[in-house]
């Protein structure tokens, strides 16, 4: 018979006894083979062996030698770095998370100087807006004393005009028409007089207050919109931060994912092939210790005592094959979720970039509560977020109502009159 080494290569598992392991079907073949050629190879050693099948005995054990245990060790080998290999990708895939995560730190390290920025602004704006309210609430009590002065002054005129049949206001020549008047009416004239420098006392500061105003308002819509300019700015920033979050969350979950499979398929088969390896290798060593013997004999027959004792010492070879012993090294630890931050346009994002009604602040009573040019103020209403997702309802910022009216030029008229009579 021809002993073949390739055969010794393909089978992945067998022995001489068979070892009581349990084998693939697909294997059957070959192991029947590998059984027959042990068994061969024993009557061999019993009952001898020409010179050619000497020959070839030497050659197959030269082969054993230099190709079928070689190659034994390069798949054990090949099976190694499988395994490295896989370990290897958790590796990158750990490697390609933290350089997302430090260019997130990169966005977020952004975001938090607008943040500070933005928040700053809304600072400064609230403090002009309190600036621009006490100046308008000033300047409401400035108009209303002014209103409240002139009507008192053209009360008086009224009485000193009906004596003089003029409807001019105020008299233009008192001189010339001194005549009309008696030593009694001089109190009208006193008073006339007061109430006349009272009148222009009041204009004259409301007309100096309305111009600050008028820049305490400028400069109260120049910070609100440098403020909306910087929050646009941050919204822009966050929503990019947000979409390196999840991108990285997505891309590490799906690549994990994809990694324990793999190297769980991988262990699962280099596992049945360490096996058979295994099985391989002792049964190799077991043939090539008889092969050995017939060598070592010169092809002479022996008798049945030696034979039995020699092909027993082969069957039970003390083949050591911890060196195809395999380390199944376990899966690294996945890495911990990139930590989430506020965005827009949820609760905490705004609560974070203090989104407040500046009626909170400032404006609780509106100068659209009396008679003044319209003001031009900044857009209470929350400005519409850069959406990285669908926005969340904003309630709408108004101004507060006065809680108590003010009170009427009229009245202010009249208790300037009662003032008078009980000085």
């Amino acid at each position: 018979m021809m002993f073949r080494a390739a055969l010794l290569m393909t089978v992945s598992s067998a022995s001489v006894e068979q070892d009581q392991v349990q084998i693939s079907e697909d294997k059957v073949v070959q192991i029947e083979a590998l059984s027959k050629l042990a068994e061969s190879a024993s009557q061999l050693l019993r009952y001898g062996a020409s010179s050619p099948v000497i020959s070839f005995t030497r050659d197959t054990l030269r082969e054993i030698e230099l190709e079928v245990l070689p190659a034994i060790s390069t798949s054990h080998k090949a099976n190694v770095k499988l395994l490295q290999d896989r370990h290897e990708t958790f590796r990158v895939i750990k490697a390609t998370y933290q350089d997302s995560s430090n260019k997130l730190d990169g966005l977020r390290a952004l975001e938090q100087k607008l943040s500070n920025d933005h928040k700053a602004c809304r600072v400064e704006e609230r403090t002009n807006c309190g600036s621009f309210t006490k100046c308008t609430n000033d300047l409401q009590e400035l108009w209303l004393t002014f209103q409240s002065k002139k009507g008192a002054l053209e009360t008086t005129h009224e009485v000193i005009n009906g004596k003089m049949c003029k409807e001019t206001f105020p008299p233009t020549d008192y001189k010339m028409q001194n005549a009309l008047y008696s030593w009694e009416d001089r109190t009208s004239f006193e008073t006339f007089t007061k109430r006349g420098e009272q009148y222009f006392t009041a204009k004259d500061s409301y007309e100096t207050k309305r111009p600050l105003c008028n820049a305490e308002n400028k400069t109260l819509v120049s910070t609100t919109k440098t403020c909306n300019d910087l929050k646009q700015e941050l919204e822009k920033s966050s929503c990019t931060s947000l979409e390196k979050h999840s991108d990285s969350l997505a891309t590490l979950n799906a690549t994990w994912t994809l990694a324990q499979k793999e190297l769980k398929a991988a262990e699962d088969d280099v596992k049945g092939q360490e096996k058979d390896r295994k099985i391989e290798f002792k049964s190799i060593k077991s043939i090539e210790c008889l092969l050995g013997f017939i060598n070592r004999s010169g092809g002479k027959p022996c008798d049945k005592q030696t034979g039995d004792a020699q092909v027993a010492t082969c069957h039970s070879v003390d083949a050591d094959s911890h060196w195809l012993n395999i380390e199944y090294i376990k899966e690294p630890a996945k890495p911990a979720d990139l930590a989430s931050a506020p965005h827009p346009c949820n609760v905490d994002f705004l609560k974070q970039e203090s989104y407040g009604n500046l009626s909170d602040y400032c404006l609780k009573a509106p100068p659209s509560s009396w008679t003044l040019p319209d003001w031009t103020l900044p857009d209470l209403r929350s400005s519409e977020c850069n959406t990285c997702e669908q926005p969340t309802t904003t309630a709408v910022l108004t101004t507060a109502a006065p809680t108590t009216a003010a009170p009427t030029t009229a009245a202010l008229v009249q208790q300037e009159l009662d003032d008078d009579e009980e000085e």
